[in-house]
């Protein structure tokens, strides 16, 4: 896909709100997109991690403080998982 296609899209879904307007404005630069590129690299993969190894895909509590209970417990089971692997190699 050309970048051209791509900053079109986004323009097209996000550009209507100031906050819109604003990352359209980062992400055009080249530097804007190296920096959000590297969210592929080091914040996705926790998310799918959670979600796939961990099956961790719905909240089943309701309300706010509830659901950031659940999602607590979610994040510190990965984070003691990734401690004991580190420990263990």
């Amino acid at each position: 896909m050309s970048a051209r296609r791509v900053a079109l899209q986004v323009r097209a879904i996000g550009s209507y709100t100031p906050r819109g307007r604003l990352s359209f404005a980062v992400f055009s630069t080249p530097q804007g997109r190296a920096e959000y590129g590297k969210r592929k690299s080091v914040v996705e993969p926790v998310f799918g991690i959670i979600k796939e190894v961990l099956k961790f895909r719905q909240f089943l509590l309701r309300g706010m403080k509830k659901a950031k209970g659940e999602w607590t417990l979610a994040y510190m089971a990965y984070n003691l998982k990734r401690m004991h692997i580190m420990q263990t190699s």
